[in-house]
């Protein structure tokens, strides 16, 4: 009796674990559509003519929301400056409005959807799993990959396709490979999508991830955006100096991974040098002025208009009112315009209100940077996906891009979760 009583016990459990573990792949599966819909959702609005559809992602947010209710939000110590920064920023918006008037309520809107609305990425963080985010972001990767590769004119459309081709490339300039945002947004989202298909080859090493890895890497490159490939060259850099050091990873598996993250970049430049002739010009090209730093020159001019809003009220401009909100709306105030340059661009509309939190933030990414060897994979992953987006943040408003700046904040809120599990 006792024997068949421990058999019942045992099979419940089994039955318990498996349900429990098809409950977590359905939340992933669903995570993953509902994410893909949200990064997709400008395409639609280019393609239909509506703007209504760029407000779908609030819906998205709270869906997601719903998805993991149950897991407990948590908050500690580490993230009192963002608290104070975020609810700051909140309380300024009507002062800015109504009492300082520096702004108009129609712009603030728009600036609220645009940058506010996603820093709530970084409470998600404390709800879900780390390892969903990863499978999500690179099946998002996934799609906008074979989205911005069927769309690059590597072979004929049909007539359908090519016009709606026409459409998403509307305004992205010649050899600049784009999904449905332009090649800045697509090498924005290209450069978290690497470092967590990266993740995903380190930890499980299969054939499906290594060929992830490798159209990753080519439309890395084919986005022809600087940033993006300096961020290419550190990640390679330190994950090759993270896996030489770390002892945990096996010989075997570390010789692989090494010749993978050398053979990959070099094997496609073969493929652009030899097949792809026409565009080897225009590639040395951009390389070129990455080297002599015509970068920084083309964009010093929007860098000082940030610095002299500032000065100028010191408090901020108000949300959207310097960046890619004054470019969709054809807005013309009496501030300098900043619409590439991040850290500029928030410096104009926040003013004083953000400086704290990002100066502890890169102190923090600094001394970080000397403990890569401790980091485990996750860890690691997403101190580089926030380095990546970092640098892209110098020469790009990243924080005021669709879907980007979410995920922006979801990596901000695990880099100072006290209690990320590794």
């Amino acid at each position: 009796m006792k024997k068949k009583l421990l058999n019942y016990i045992k099979n419940l459990v089994k039955i318990f674990e498996i349900q429990k573990m098809t409950i977590k792949i359905n939340k992933i599966y669903i995570l993953s559509l509902l994410l893909t819909f949200y990064s997709l959702l400008p395409g639609v609005a280019k393609v239909t003519g509506n703007s209504l559809y760029y407000s779908f992602y609030i819906p998205i947010i709270f869906f997601i929301y719903l998805i993991f209710r149950k897991n407990k939000l948590y908050l500690s110590h580490m993230d009192i400056p963002f608290l104070i920064s975020f609810f700051l920023l909140i309380l300024y918006i009507p002062i800015s409005v109504f009492i300082l008037k520096t702004v108009s309520l129609e712009v603030t809107i728009f600036g609220v959807a645009t940058f506010l609305i996603p820093m709530i990425g970084y409470f998600y963080s404390r709800i879900i799993p780390f390892n969903f985010v990863v499978i999500s972001i690179v099946f998002v990767g996934f799609v906008h990959s074979l989205i911005a590769i069927l769309l690059y004119g590597f072979f004929p459309l049909p007539s359908f396709l090519e016009d709606i081709r026409s459409i998403l490339y509307e305004g992205v300039m010649a050899f600049r490979m784009s999904s449905v945002s332009g090649s800045l947004v697509l090498g924005a989202l290209m450069t978290i999508v690497s470092v967590f298909v990266l993740n995903m080859v380190i930890l499980r090493f299969k054939k499906e991830y290594i060929i992830l890895l490798f159209i990753f890497y080519f439309v890395d490159i084919f986005t022809m955006q600087r940033s993006v490939w300096i961020s290419l060259f550190i990640y390679n850099i330190l994950i090759l100096a993270y896996l030489a050091i770390n002892q945990n990873i096996q010989s075997k598996k570390k010789l692989y991974l090494i010749f993978l993250l050398i053979i990959f970049p070099v094997l496609i430049l073969m493929i652009i040098t030899s097949v792809l002739e026409y565009y080897i010009d225009f590639l040395l090209e951009r390389f070129v002025s990455l080297i002599k730093g015509e970068a920084i020159e083309e964009r010093s001019s929007l860098w000082r208009n940030g610095l002299n809003n500032f000065l100028s009220i010191p408090s901020g401009t108000g949300l959207g009112t310097v960046g890619q909100v004054r470019r969709i709306l054809n807005l013309e105030n009496d501030y300098l315009p900043v619409l590439d340059g991040d850290y500029f661009r928030i410096l104009s509309e926040t003013g004083i209100i953000l400086i704290p939190f990002y100066i502890r933030f890169f102190i923090y990414l600094v001394l970080r940077g000397f403990y890569l060897y401790k980091m485990s994979i996750n860890r690691l992953t997403v101190y580089l996906s926030l380095l990546g987006l970092s640098i892209n943040m110098i020469g790009s408003n990243t924080t005021e891009f669709y879907f980007v700046n979410f995920i922006y904040w979801l990596m901000m809120g695990y880099f100072w979760d006290s209690k990320f599990k590794n």
